[in-house]
């Protein structure tokens, strides 16, 4: 079984895939842009707003409240005179989260607990009483410290939470000091199992525990686009879409419509795990890891139709 290959591996093997091989692919070219915008050591307030309109067009963090990324900028910009002293900031923060008393004052505590910007519904109350207005940039601010600590913070994520579930299952079900499920826990909770799993798994680098959460979520959910080149992205299109055609039953929900194209693709790759492997010659990395979330996430578990 590919589980039983330690997870360090994995990860080395998904930073390969993204990083290091395939330079054409999606996620390599928009990671080096967003890089190219975070070189500035002491960024202005312009600067840093920038980023942050980059980075939720890129991932889709959906900063909505109007004058969301003026008030979060300003945040920010007030965070930190130099990387070096946000790189030390941030550490501090996560060695401060494998406390119970975890410093409520932190100013990185206290920059993910901020509502930015203002909605156009009625303003709400908190359990004190006190108004409350536009949201919080839990997603957006950790991809923002992320870019900006040389990739040395974890990102906060929907599909990262999902991965981290089935790694503790598998790897991890008599540890208890990594929690079960990420989707009742606020952001401490989150960024404290993350820094835990890091430890654990023996990774010892966000950057690589990124890259394998973030793979692992998006073969999970048959999207590739991401993953492979323009060419081999064409060829897969146009296999799926031959296999759908003599098989239409099989990509059919219960409700008779063809399922979405990505979870048909990940129907289709369960059925034909070798299917990169046969298909292209250079995508070796990648077809190990197929493999390894398929029998880390079997498909009976999921994509019922």
């Amino acid at each position: 079984m590919t589980t039983d290959i330690p997870l360090k591996e994995w990860a080395d093997k998904a930073n390969i895939i993204l990083e290091s091989a395939n330079k054409g692919i999606e996620f390599k070219t928009n990671k080096d842009a967003l890089a190219a915008l975070f070189k500035e050591k002491a960024p202005s307030v312009e600067n840093i707003r920038l980023r942050l309109y980059v980075l939720d067009s890129l991932y889709s963090t959906q900063m909505k409240p109007i004058f969301g990324f003026h008030e979060l900028s300003e945040a920010l910009f007030k965070l930190h005179e130099s990387k070096e002293g946000l790189i030390e900031c941030c550490n501090l923060y996560l060695k401060r989260l494998k406390s119970i008393n975890a410093d409520p004052e932190d100013i990185i505590h206290n920059i993910f607990s901020g509502h930015y910007g203002i909605n156009k519904e009625e303003t709400k109350l908190d359990a004190q009483g006190s108004p409350i207005d536009g949201r919080h940039a839990v997603s957006l601010i950790s991809k923002y410290l992320y870019f900006a600590t040389n990739y040395r913070f974890p990102i906060y994520d929907s599909l990262a939470k999902k991965a981290y579930k089935s790694l503790k299952k598998k790897y991890f079900s008599n540890t208890p000091a990594l929690i079960a499920n990420l989707d009742y826990c606020n952001f401490t909770g989150y960024f404290d199992a993350l820094n835990k799993l890091n430890h654990e798994s023996g990774i010892d680098d966000f950057n690589k525990l990124d890259n394998l959460l973030w793979i692992i979520g998006k073969i999970d959910h048959g999207s590739f686009s991401y993953l492979i080149s323009l060419t081999q992205f064409q060829q897969l299109k146009i296999k799926y879409y031959e296999n759908r055609q003599k098989d239409p039953e099989s990509y059919k929900n219960k409700d008779g419509h063809f399922v979405p194209f990505d979870q048909g693709v990940r129907s289709f790759l369960g059925q034909r795990p070798d299917f990169f492997e046969k298909e292209f010659s250079d995508t070796t990395p990648l077809n190990e890891l197929i493999k390894f979330v398929l029998d880390l996430i079997p498909l009976n578990s999921k994509n019922k139709k």
